[in-house]
């Protein structure tokens, strides 16, 4: 009986340690430029999907990854992938997402802010 407990309780130590070392983090965010910008409303974070880009002067300020897969490793339907990723673009600072690639594991696209112009 007391191995049986001693064993149970060392498989039951060996799956929780390896839960550690799965990120529960899914998404991230890479600035690409030295310039801070302040933080923006995620509702104001336009799309530029597949050819379409900005008329309008743009600097590209980061790179967005959010993991296809939640940190439980179901699939993320794909409007809440866009919900992760303008969060973390209004939290650097940009106003839209663009060349959104879509891969296997996770989806990343490039973050820019709107320049502005003097006149």
């Amino acid at each position: 009986m007391k191995v049986t407990c001693y064993a149970a309780i060392t498989v039951i130590g060996l799956l929780l340690g390896g839960c550690t070392s799965i990120p529960l983090k899914k998404e991230k965010v890479i600035t690409t430029t030295q310039t801070k910008y302040p933080a923006k409303s995620p509702q104001h974070i336009a799309f530029y999907l597949e050819k379409n880009s900005p008329e309008r002067p743009y600097r590209i300020i980061g790179v967005g990854i959010v993991s296809k897969y939640n940190f439980i490793g179901m699939q993320r339907p794909e409007p809440a992938m866009h919900t992760i990723m303008r969060n973390l673009a209004a939290s650097i600072g940009g106003d839209a997402i663009m060349n959104i690639n879509k891969g296997n594991q996770a989806m990343e696209a490039n973050i820019i802010a709107y320049e502005k112009v003097l006149i």
